[in-house]
């Protein structure tokens, strides 16, 4: 900055504005200097410098994303991804990354773009070194998921050697599945037999028909369901099971539910037929 002259008891100022280096932890020191072709008789105060105190701030955040979140029954190999990343301002000298394995994962290995890690003890522990501002960094852990079924929670933490504005992202967790054995499916052998109280019957008369579902086994038999149908027109009177449910209606139809080996279920049905001179053929 240059000023053509400066009459005595004047003064002038100037106003420098710049931006603060990210890797500046210390103090802001700077220095002015003015000088003058017109001979100074004290030069001594011709200099100026203050150090102006910086603290240093670093946004860090951590996302952990696994290579699958379901594993086959049995367990398997799974691979994290921790990524972690610095907002600023300031850089971050001291990024150091904590990953405890939980009880059925087993570590096999941990490798950082950056740094060095140790797996001792199922935990990754890693010292990233410094993370400039925007920078980011990554460590792939590799662990075993047991055999046994359920789902396993892993948490992942970042820490730096610099205040975080927000310390809410420095923690990830993830979850990943095993899934159970699949259930085989079940064996059975169901049979059906029916019978009527009366093989004659007339106009109007009632006639009972049983049907008995037996299940053979050697498993339990699901959803068991009976449908029952008549060849000509009939009242139905009424409708019974010893397990489960009949709608009342033609055709009649009875959800029976489980029926376990061994065991039997018994329909009962009550119909006034409505036509006479023919044989009447009812199915189950």
């Amino acid at each position: 900055c240059t000023i053509a002259s400066l009459a005595p008891g004047a003064t002038q100022t100037f106003t420098v504005t710049g931006d603060v280096a990210s890797s500046l932890d210390e103090c802001l020191e700077n220095t002015a200097t003015v000088a003058s072709a017109t001979p100074d008789p004290n030069a001594a105060n011709n200099s100026s410098t203050i150090c102006t105190p910086i603290r240093g701030r670093a946004d860090l955040s951590l996302t952990k994303t696994p290579s699958r979140t379901t594993l086959p029954p049995g367990g398997g190999q799974v691979m994290y991804a921790l990524v972690v990343r610095n907002a600023g301002p300031s850089d971050d000298p001291g990024v150091e990354i904590t990953d405890r394995l939980p009880a059925g994962l087993t570590l096999v290995a941990a490798d950082a773009s950056q740094g060095t890690c140790s797996t001792a003890n199922n935990t990754v522990s890693c010292d990233l070194g410094t993370l400039r501002d925007g920078g980011s960094a990554q460590v792939l852990v590799t662990a075993t998921a047991s055999a046994a079924p359920g789902d396993l929670a892993n948490v992942a933490t970042v820490r730096g050697a610099r205040e975080d504005p927000d310390p809410s992202d420095n923690t990830s967790t993830t979850t990943v599945t095993v899934q159970p054995a699949p259930t085989p499916d079940p064996r059975f052998d169901l049979v059906m037999n029916k019978t009527a109280n009366d093989r004659t019957a007339v106009l109007g008369q009632r006639v009972r028909y049983r049907i008995v579902v037996r299940n053979l086994g050697p498993d339990a038999a699901p959803d068991v369901r009976v449908s029952d149908t008549l060849s000509a027109p009939v009242t139905l009177v009424s409708v019974r099971t010893t397990a489960g449910t009949c709608v009342r209606r033609m055709p009649i139809a009875c959800e029976l539910g489980t029926v376990a080996a061994g065991a039997s279920v018994t329909v009962t049905a009550v119909v006034k037929h409505r036509e006479t001179g023919r044989r009447q053929r009812n199915a189950a």
